[in-house]
């Protein structure tokens, strides 16, 4: 994308660098909160989130990972969901969507150390470009724990971006002084995430691929 630019993750190899690389990501999205919140709130993939409601064999309760500002939950919960959660590991980002939506379940969690949720709670999961931040050998554990939390046949959605490569990523998208913070991006191509989600359990219901101003992205729903 412009104005972004990608590092090896081997300039983190070793010197306990790759144990702080998450603590940056983290950093990262904790410092443009902010900016992100007035970026992006109204940049809501409308179809994307349609489709979901659709494949809802129950509209009861939802789980939004890697929610950011509650940019989501709040459409979802404006068309007819009754009760939608939503995580991130970034605490400023869950700040402001508590803030935007005071009676909304929102939360601080980190979805590779586990969802506190017990199993078969949820009717539907979103991972909209979560995936994206997690460690490509820890991504299956990622699919799984969210495949644990939905009830059967609930549905889950997850969009990454398009590729192969595993990288850092620096923008100046956010502004300049945000240049010294890398946050890991894992990429997938479409059969890739789709095999994931099968190794999961999942049973991959149908997959896409869309284009923004910046990347290609896949999408993929699945049914536990």
């Amino acid at each position: 994308m412009k104005g972004a630019g990608q590092l090896a993750l081997a300039n983190y190899a070793g010197s306990g660098k790759m144990s702080d690389l998450k603590d940056k990501t983290k950093e990262f999205y904790d410092k443009v909160a902010d900016s992100y919140l007035s970026r992006n709130f109204h940049r809501i993939r409308i179809d994307l989130l349609t489709d979901f409601l659709k494949l809802l064999s129950n509209k009861g309760v939802v789980l939004d990972v890697g929610c950011s500002t509650g940019r989501d939950v709040m459409w979802l919960k404006a068309n007819g969901v009754n009760e939608v959660y939503g995580i991130d590991f970034a605490e400023h980002m869950i700040n402001l969507a508590k803030e935007y939506m005071p009676k909304g379940h929102f939360q601080v969690g980190d979805v590779i150390q586990g969802l506190d949720f017990e199993s078969d709670f949820f009717d539907g999961v979103l991972c909209l470009g979560t995936l994206g931040n997690v460690p490509k050998p820890k991504s299956l554990k990622v699919v799984q724990e969210i495949y644990r939390v939905l009830k059967p046949s609930g549905i889950v959605v997850f969009t990454v971006k398009e590729g192969d490569k595993e990288y850092l990523e620096v923008t100046n998208k956010y502004g300049p002084r945000y240049m010294d913070l890398p946050r890991r991006m894992s990429l997938y191509f479409e059969s890739d995430l789709n095999n994931l989600l099968n190794q999961a359990g999942f049973k991959v219901l149908k997959s896409d691929t869309f284009s923004d101003d910046n990347y290609t992205w896949v999408s993929s729903f699945g049914r536990k």
